[in-house]
């Protein structure tokens, strides 16, 4: 009888530590796993402030007039977004390049980065979310009004007329507003 309850008691012993051990292995895992989507979440919230801050930085040399120092800001904060796979974000970053070379009389190569632009916006645009979709015609507003500009420096008046009228679409559909 005695025999039979130290057997017991060692069974549930063994029963418990085993338990345990393999609740702190889990314990251990889920922290472990854990830390790592938290420090992933941290990661992406530091990216997205980096290229924010980056792209204000980039809006004020822009501003300035410093169209050179801008364009290296706006390339940096696109290398950042095609590292993410931000499709939206490397459009954006791209129809301010495009403004940048405008800036620069560069009228031509801004209307082959405001095309690369456009195309990436007209693909994502099918695919979007509703929300995401007002961010993508906003961004294809401001795409157009840049070609426009490209197109009247070159004198290519009807088509800066119909990239306008483009625009004036976009504006009238409560998405752009310049």
């Amino acid at each position: 009888m005695q025999r039979k309850a130290i057997s017991k008691r060692r069974a549930i012993i063994t029963v418990l530590l085993g338990a345990v051990l393999t609740l702190s292995e889990m314990g251990i895992s889920f922290a472990y796993a854990f830390a790592q989507n938290r420090d992933h979440k941290i990661a992406d919230l530091t990216s997205a402030s980096s290229v924010n801050a980056i792209l204000q930085k980039a809006e004020k040399l822009f501003d300035q007039g410093r169209y050179q120092d801008a364009l290296a800001q706006y390339q940096q904060a696109l290398n950042i977004y095609r590292q993410q796979g931000d499709r939206l974000g490397e459009a954006i970053s791209l129809t301010w390049i495009g403004a940048v070379q405008i800036g620069l009389r560069q009228e031509k190569q801004a209307l082959n980065t405001l095309l690369e632009a456009n195309l990436i916006l007209q693909k994502g645009w099918q695919n979007a979310t509703n929300s995401d979709k007002q961010l993508y015609r906003k961004a294809e507003g401001e795409n157009q009004y840049q070609s426009g500009r490209a197109y009247l420096n070159l004198e290519e008046y009807a088509k800066g007329l119909s990239t306008g009228q483009k625009v004036a679409k976009v504006g009238r559909e409560g998405f752009y507003k310049r």
